[in-house]
């Protein structure tokens, strides 16, 4: 099937689906959140302030995003369009790095259902919307695998090592999280090298470590300056034991994409549901380990996720969902082998036209999934400020919540304030841009000078005693009048 035209069209297909489900209602779904105002806020200081950055958000985020955001910036104003665009854009490579990589890990045929199973999952649709730089790890991750599977006519083949190294070294420079899945793509890539026996190329690859600190030693330097932000994951490394007794209560959440779906709509899958979700990809995962012919592959796929998961778990001081993205991502490409091997097995003479209808079968039925679950949903409420589980603890929908009628009632209202960092991000960032007319105080300015004091409406609260408050038909937001609410 390969270089034929059905391989070509079904590509065609794929990507246009893709394509769509990505840029639609990017400006809007979900709302700007507070984390992603944060970064954009280093933009400003590129821009109007007129400074330069060396750090990100925090000293473990790379500046370098900040840096590729401006021109989206100055063309499209302080919003979350240019945050999300540049990711989207990242998003369309990553397409093309998925599909080639899975390919010649797997083949044409169950590849393409591999990497269909891992850029249709919800968690992807739903994850890599967003404009911060974590969203960016799959990117690398499939860049990594792009360069260390080259084959050996390739041009650029003799420089492997060195552009390895330096997508290494970019995505560990783009956030510090990155290092679990960086220990996981290496470990992977040493398995497979070893149980080839091509122990040379392993020690061929010195170049690697040139090109990674070209792309890390810069942001090495920053955050071995600023050690304070890491007390936290420092501290939390006795605590490494309890959050692996909770990982088996958070698995089936994050794997079935109910806590992610949960994220934009409060509400979470019936536990029946999730552990049906998670049994099913869990099966999946197992068939891929017994049914292609490069099903040793797939053994080494699932120990680099191993690897990657319980390194995470030491690095982290809390679960939160965007850190176990590239884990869920990496199990629904490896259960997507799985079913494209079943049809490989079983219907193997049935022509190249059958790994095409599957492939673009099973991007619509995830497609009308995530429509069904969560964009619609959310498109008829702008969201939830409800709590949904994810594990050891409970996290607030809140920060997708949309905030385009929050900006429509501030607007010209007079000074504004939020005690909340994340509402307060959200503010201070939109706030640079003239056409919203928001007067939002500095956080070191008297609060006295508010008129509007803007905080989240919980989901059931009483909306009765609403005569302080302005615009109270706000449904997930209330704006009151300082020192009367």
């Amino acid at each position: 099937m390969a270089g034929t035209n059905w391989y070509r069209v079904t590509l065609a297909v794929l990507f246009g689906l893709f394509f769509i489900a990505n840029a639609a209602y990017l400006h809007r779904v979900p709302g700007l959140m507070g984390d992603e105002a944060s970064e954009g806020e280093n933009v400003y200081l590129l821009l109007d302030a007129k400074q330069l950055v060396i750090t990100g958000e925090r000293s473990y985020i790379g500046p370098l995003i900040d840096y590729i955001r401006v021109p989206f910036v100055l063309l499209l104003g302080y919003s979350a369009w240019p945050l999300r665009w540049l990711v989207f854009l990242f998003s369309l490579a990553t397409f093309w790095l998925v599909v080639v990589t899975c390919r010649r890990l797997w083949g044409e045929d169950v590849g393409l259902v591999g990497a269909v199973a891992l850029l249709f999952s919800p968690v992807y649709l739903l994850e890599q919307r967003m404009g911060w730089a974590i969203t960016l790890f799959p990117f690398f991750v499939f860049l990594m695998l792009y360069l260390l599977t080259l084959p050996e006519g390739s041009l650029l083949k003799r420089h492997a090592p060195l552009l390895a190294g330096l997508a290494a070294g970019l995505g560990l420079h783009n956030h510090v999280l990155f290092l679990p899945t960086l220990v996981a793509v290496m470990t992977g890539w040493l398995l497979a090298m070893a149980g080839k026996r091509r122990f040379k190329e392993i020690l061929s690859f010195w170049p690697a470590a040139v090109g990674f600190m070209a792309g890390f030693g810069t942001q090495l330097a920053v955050m071995s300056l600023n050690r304070s932000d890491f007390q936290d994951s420092l501290q939390a490394t006795g605590l490494y034991g309890d959050r692996i007794r909770d990982l088996p209560e958070l698995l089936p959440m994050v794997v079935s994409g109910s806590s992610y779906v949960a994220r934009y709509t409060g509400a979470e899958f019936a536990p029946s549901i999730f552990m049906g979700i998670t049994g099913v990809v869990v099966g999946l995962v197992v068939l891929a380990l017994v049914l292609p012919r490069r099903r040793g592959v797939s053994g080494v796929w699932l120990a680099s996720l191993a690897v990657l998961l319980f390194l995470l778990l030491y690095m982290v001081f809390q679960f939160s969902l965007r850190y176990f993205v590239t884990f869920v991502l990496g199990m629904w490409l490896l259960a997507g082998v799985g079913l494209g091997s079943i049809f490989a097995r079983l219907l193997k003479k049935r022509g190249p036209l059958l790994p095409a209808a599957v492939s673009i079968g099973l991007a619509a039925v995830l497609l009308v999934w995530t429509l069904s679950t969560t964009l619609i949903p959310y498109l008829r409420t702008g969201g939830s400020t409800g709590e949904f589980s994810i594990g050891n603890r409970n996290d607030s929908a809140a920060a997708l919540v949309d905030t385009r009628p929050l900006i429509e009632c501030l607007r010209g209202a007079g000074p504004v304030y939020a005690e909340n960092i994340h509402i307060y991000n959200r503010l201070h960032y939109l706030g640079h841009n003239p056409k919203y007319n928001l007067a939002v105080l500095d956080t070191n300015e008297s609060k006295k000078r508010a008129e509007w004091i803007v905080s989240y409406r919980l989901e059931g609260e009483d909306r009765r005693d609403v005569k302080f408050e302005k615009c109270p038909e706000l449904k997930h937001w209330r704006v009151v009048e300082r020192d009367k609410g």
